[in-house]
């Protein structure tokens, strides 16, 4: 009976240890494959390791700030405080599509199943204040993240089953199953000083200069008008692989305007140095006017899905529970004229989802795999979609194409919907009338 206990007993103990069996801890981790980098990478691919140091970058902001906590929901935080001023555990690669690479944690042991992480902090993490970064840091910034922070901070933290110190330099974090994300976000925390936060309500914004561990300190705060950061000499990360190359100018500076043309107009007299245009016309034309300054216009592809900029509609309305009705409206809207004659031929049309990336649906059929997932779902699918041949409504660019108004005024009669001298009009007697809610850009 003894032995049988004690046999019993270690296999008990065997088996605890083989659940939480890890790997050996890894320079860095990748949501999909392996890490594109070695262990001995010396920089991203994409910096000059080499790059000179020095000089103000200027930038020009719209809106207004009260606060230098990037991380609360009260109050409209600072541009540049989040990248500039705090890190991660993980520095994330751009050149991969979700990689993270060690920085503040110098290593990452992960389980098989990934419900549990293993950070260890690299020793010559310093925040600017010269204090080390250690596992209490990282406890104390998960917790007050979790429970007095954003909403994205909150709903990932709370994932967290437990989180444990075995010393000063090491975080064990036990996280909910299922979710194999979930470790690569923790990784992406941002790391807040204890000793600095303790001290005062995380809650409550702030303009005083926050201190972080990042490459850039607060050098001038002025409310709602600029912010100036200012390098850090003694920036712990200066030699690391993962920091490497990167923060070379001395100075940052952002200029807040009350709207996009008072920011338009600052970029114009050299009051800033580069911004990214949204505005098609704009772009066409507005930088010819510019005759003081060199400017050199430069068009980047992205390899993100593109940003839309949509009518879209609330079907909550009964006005628009009727898909017919919404095709009809979709007819209605000729795109091509207003891409030719007011953004000058330079916007793509956004044809679904994701467009612009491999992830999209647009222009191929739906896999074996993706028609069962849907039939599973319920989901009632037009078979345009399916068939991978489904587009918009493209008119004849004239305004006035009469094709794409007939078949619209088609679909609005088979909905209910009849034209009378007071306008289109349903049984009741109702009017089709709806309103448009635009951002003020």
């Amino acid at each position: 009976m003894n032995m049988m206990l004690r046999l019993l007993s270690a296999g008990m103990v065997w088996l605890a240890l083989a659940a939480s069996v890890h790997a050996e801890p890894r320079h860095a981790i990748a949501m999909l494959g392996e890490p594109a980098l070695p262990a001995d990478y010396t920089h991203f691919p994409y910096v000059n390791p080499d790059a000179p140091k020095g000089g103000t970058l200027r930038v020009a902001r719209t809106g207004s700030f009260d606060s230098v906590n990037p991380f609360l929901i009260r109050g409209q935080a600072v541009a540049g405080a989040r990248t500039l001023v705090f890190e991660s555990l993980l520095e994330r690669s751009h050149a991969e599509p979700f990689t993270l690479y060690g920085h503040i944690a110098e290593t990452i042991d992960v389980n098989e199943d990934r419900t549990e992480v293993i950070f260890r902090i690299n020793p010559k993490a310093r925040f600017s204040d010269g204090e080390p970064v250690q596992a209490d840091d990282i406890v104390y910034s998960l917790e007050t993240l979790r429970d007095s922070g954003r909403p994205n901070h909150r709903t990932y933290y709370a994932k967290v089953t437990s989180i444990e110190t075995p010393d000063n330099m090491t975080v064990r974090m036990k996280l909910e199953p299922g979710d194999r994300e979930l470790v690569l976000i923790m990784g992406l925390m941002p790391v807040l000083p204890k000793h600095v936060f303790e001290t005062r309500d995380f809650e409550q914004t702030t303009l005083d200069k926050l201190v972080g561990s990042g490459p850039y300190v607060f050098d001038k705060i002025d409310a709602g008008d600029h912010v100036i950061y200012r390098r850090n000499p003694e920036y712990w990360a200066n030699d690391l692989p993962s920091a490497r190359g990167k923060f070379n100018y001395d100075t940052i500076r952002y200029d807040y305007y009350r709207d996009t043309q008072g920011a338009f107009e600052a970029f114009k007299k050299g009051e800033a140095m580069l911004r990214t245009e949204g505005d098609a016309s704009r772009w066409a034309v507005g930088y010819a006017d510019v005759k003081d300054q060199p400017v050199t216009l430069e068009t980047i592809e992205v390899g993100l899905p593109k940003p839309a900029w949509s009518l879209v509609f609330n079907t909550r309305r009964a006005v628009f529970a009727d898909k017919r009705v919404r095709e009809a409206l979709i007819l209605t809207f000729d795109f091509e004229w207003i891409n030719k004659n007011l953004f000058h031929d330079k916007m793509q049309r956004t044809q679904g989802f994701f467009f612009g990336s491999h992830l999209s649906a647009i222009g191929r059929p739906a896999s074996d795999n993706e028609r069962k997932m849907l039939e599973l779902a319920g989901a009632k699918v037009r078979s345009q979609i399916l068939d991978g041949t489904f587009s918009l409504p493209v008119s004849d660019g004239s305004g006035r194409d009469r094709k794409n108004l007939r078949k619209a005024l088609k679909l609005l009669n088979e909905a209910g919907w009849r034209t009378s001298s007071a306008g289109l009009r349903n049984s009741e007697g109702s009017g089709l009338s709806f309103e448009i809610t635009v951002a003020n850009r």
